[in-house]
């Protein structure tokens, strides 16, 4: 089942669509610009005067426009003269975060049991700037507090500037966690952890890429059973590449994303983790917002020298569908996934005046969402398979782009109910 996925999406790649309508561009007029750079745009648009295009080029440039989602509606046309017109409506670059995870368990958990709150929720509060410069670079500041506490600090980039064709990214990240591997033997241990880490790609978003993750990890447990007290210091050098030919990367409608990863880790400990991710999209009417099957395969693997805390762990708020109570992890795991995703209301924009120039044309949509997924873990030999499905609402909203809730369950039909930003794949 697995391997004929994999084929399937793979094959994507051997799809490619042409317009027929093909024009010479004359002039481009960029409006709404009053504090990104002129560049930012035209580096997405790639095409300049003198080039011909098609209406599908115009489609995939307004689309990477909205990737950069520093804009909350963009418009591209062409006329018969050869002129193109972009016209875009800025965000107000600074953006307050507050946010809550649930680290184990959901929501009904704490309702039967306030006084876990604290055990199984994960506060997050700080601030995001999403134009440092006009420049389309991100730098923020987080703090987390709960479950698991502590703070980060991060800048990014999808592109240096527009002579410097390289994405850059710097994170720090200090904080206490459970450890989730002792939860499994029934034991209550935490972790400290401190992350300094540098990513340095071709282009973040870019349809072919490479890139090189290097981090520090230390890792500090508490002197309980069963670590007693292990300190490990890593240093990650983290190779990665990937192939994308998604239209929308926060919720592709058409193409494929193939990458793939290879973490080698050394230091107190030495070990090498590997993994890899294909996504297929195929719609199922033409159309800027059709409806659409969406498929995933992912699979990973890890030396037998990997320690517990850099195994792969599934379920809380991350992983399998319908199991985000499951205390699992593992050394390798295949994972294969279908949604069905279809608009219930059509894709609109409206205006918040008191805003001014950045409450213009804000987005607003509604779409449904069908999803199964199953899954191979594997640990010391052992294999266990899961399967869940989930229904529920994807919202269309200016800077969160895409907020999920959905029911979720596993099956032997318990049932979960999830809030995540973002589409699940």
């Amino acid at each position: 089942m697995t391997l004929r996925l994999a084929v399937v999406l793979l094959l994507l790649f051997a799809s490619c669509a042409s317009g027929a309508d093909q024009f010479v561009v004359r002039e481009i007029r960029i409006s709404g610009l009053r504090r990104t750079r002129a560049w930012v745009v035209e580096r997405e648009l790639q095409f300049a005067a003198g080039d011909s295009v098609t209406s599908a080029d115009l489609s995939a440039a307004r689309r990477r426009i909205q990737n950069l989602s520093l804009f909350s509606d963009v418009r591209l046309s062409g006329d018969s003269s050869g002129v193109i017109s972009v016209d875009l409506s800025e965000l107000w670059p600074i953006i307050p975060f507050l946010w809550m995870d649930f680290t184990e368990g959901q929501i009904t958990d704490v309702l039967r049991h306030p006084d876990t709150f604290f055990d199984k929720v994960t506060l997050y509060a700080g601030a995001l700037h999403l134009n440092i410069a006009g420049s389309g670079a991100r730098i923020y500041a987080l703090g987390q507090f709960g479950a698991a506490d502590g703070f980060e600090l991060g800048f990014r980039t999808r592109w240096l500037s527009a002579r410097w064709p390289l994405s850059l990214l710097l994170e720090i990240e200090n904080q206490r966690v459970s450890d989730r591997h002792s939860a499994i033997l029934d034991s209550a241990r935490s972790l400290r952890i401190a992350r300094y880490e540098m990513d340095v790609a071709t282009r973040e978003g870019a349809p072919s890429r490479l890139g090189l993750l290097v981090k520090y990890q230390g890792v500090r447990q508490e002197k309980e059973w069963p670590a007693q007290g292990r300190h490990d210091v890593t240093a990650w050098f983290s190779p990665y590449v990937a192939l994308d030919r998604r239209d929308l990367e926060w919720y592709p409608a058409r193409g494929a994303l193939v990458s793939a990863r290879t973490d080698v880790v050394t230091g107190s400990t030495f070990f090498v983790r590997s993994s890899c991710d294909l996504r297929g999209y195929f719609p199922l009417r033409e159309g800027a917002r059709p409806p659409l099957l969406a498929l995933r395969f992912a699979a990973a693997t890890s030396s037998n020298a990997t320690p517990s805390w850099a195994h792969y762990y599934h379920g809380f708020n991350s992983g399998l569908r319908g199991y985000s109570t499951a205390r699992s992890e593992s050394a390798g795991f295949q994972t294969g996934g279908a949604e069905l995703r279809f608009p219930l209301t059509r894709e609109t924009t409206y205006d918040l005046r008191w805003l001014g120039r950045y409450g213009r044309r804000l987005p607003w949509g509604v779409s449904g969402v069908l999803s199964v997924e199953r899954g191979e873990l594997l640990l010391d030999g052992r294999r266990l398979e899961r399967l869940g499905f989930a229904a529920g609402l994807l919202l269309r909203f200016p800077y969160v782009e895409i907020l999920e809730i959905s029911a979720a369950a596993d099956r032997h039909g318990n049932v979960e109910y999830l809030v995540n930003s973002g589409v699940h794949f």
